[in-house]
């Protein structure tokens, strides 16, 4: 099928320089011998976990053997590595033959409501104040989900009936960490929703008092990360860094909270993001407008 073989070029395109391995296990694919192509994938995946080709063909191939809940993580972080976190199409043949039309994107949002009310999805801003939750939820329902019903859909070989589902995972981030102001939480949000707490830049430094943090870049958004005691080391001097760049922050910066537990290793206690000080102000503000469709 056209939707299985262009998911799975997709895949090669994202790691041209793939080794032996991926290149077995993409004849394995196109041989409908799953299993093996799985043990292959597995296999590189834990020589270069950042292999965004190899995720995808991963993710994929789990789908077509009929272990979906398996795929996801897998997707999603092949969407952060390959930075399509905006939300990308994936078209897709399950083991029943069942064509599947998967909307997935992976988001940042932080809450800026104050729980008087019910909290709705305008509440949940972007950190850099160009997406809200609401403008790309509706873009995906009412766009996205749509265009595998549509005839250009079906002139490019992609024949349905298609099964459309819509995946937003990521985290959101409150005040504080503070959950009470959102006693009455949009429905659309899922009760387990991963959380995280923000602060605006003299909030952090009043106190943080003698927590370590480091800052978190783009990739490293996902997943929660364990540290080294030697590692762990370093955060002293990452704290110090940190501070400094906060003294003069002009954009919001992720950061994690670690703590040292036995068997001194490090673990992340939390994450969330700094935000200049003024932030708050333009981002009630973005909630307010009409906004921008996100894309």
């Amino acid at each position: 099928m056209r939707g299985r073989r262009a998911s799975a070029e997709r895949a090669r395109e994202l790691d041209r320089l793939g080794s032996t391995t991926s290149n077995l296990a993409w004849i394995l694919f196109q041989s409908r011998r799953y299993e093996e192509a799985v043990r292959e994938l597995r296999s590189s995946l834990a020589v270069h976990p950042n292999g965004a080709g190899s995720l995808w063909l991963l993710g994929f191939t789990l789908v077509i053997n009929g272990q979906a809940s398996e795929a996801i993580p897998l997707l999603e972080r092949a969407a952060a590595l390959a930075d399509r976190s905006s939300g990308f199409i994936d078209v897709l043949e399950n083991a029943q033959g069942e064509r599947l039309h998967w909307e997935l994107a992976v988001k940042f949002y932080l809450h800026i409501g104050e729980g008087d009310g019910v909290a709705t999805l305008a509440h949940y801003v972007g950190p850099n104040l160009q997406d809200r939750f609401d403008l790309k939820h509706a873009r995906l329902l009412h766009h996205q989900l749509g265009l595998s019903a549509r005839d250009e859909f079906a002139s490019l070989g992609f024949d349905g009936p298609w099964r459309a589902e819509l995946f937003v995972k990521g985290r959101l981030f409150y005040r504080d960490g503070d959950l009470s102001r959102t006693s009455n939480p949009p429905p659309e949000l899922a009760g387990d929703h991963l959380r995280g707490w923000w602060k605006t830049a003299s909030e952090w430094r009043d106190s943080k008092a003698g927590e370590l943090f480091a800052s978190l870049p783009r990739l490293g958004w996902m997943a929660e990360r364990t540290l080294s005691a030697q590692e762990g080391e370093a955060l002293v001097e990452q704290t110090t860094m940190l501070t400094e760049r906060v003294a003069t922050l002009s954009s919001p910066i992720m950061v994690a909270r670690y703590e040292c537990v036995p068997g001194n290793v490090w673990r992340e206690h939390s994450r969330g993001f700094i935000v200049p000080d003024d932030w708050l102000e333009r981002a009630a503000d973005f909630a307010n407008s009409n906004g921008r469709t996100a894309g």
